[in-house]
């Protein structure tokens, strides 16, 4: 009988390069996303720029989570 843990471990050793690189690059975008939000919320960065580049860092962060 294979126990819950082994089979959480063997998930983990089979994922790819690939996938691997592709989740860093949608936690870097959607970081990104609310970093600018933060700066608009601080006023460092105008509304009429942080919403637009927030909203394409999201869409940007969920179309490379859907490569997956």
């Amino acid at each position: 009988m294979v126990s819950l843990s082994t089979l959480g471990a063997q998930a983990f050793t089979n994922t790819s390069q690939r996938e691997i690189i592709l989740n860093a690059c949608s936690l870097a975008c959607g970081f990104a996303g609310n970093f600018f939000l933060l700066l608009n919320f601080t006023g460092r960065v105008r509304y009429i720029v942080a919403l637009p580049l927030s909203i394409l860092f999201w869409y940007l962060a969920c179309g490379i989570v859907s490569l997956l």
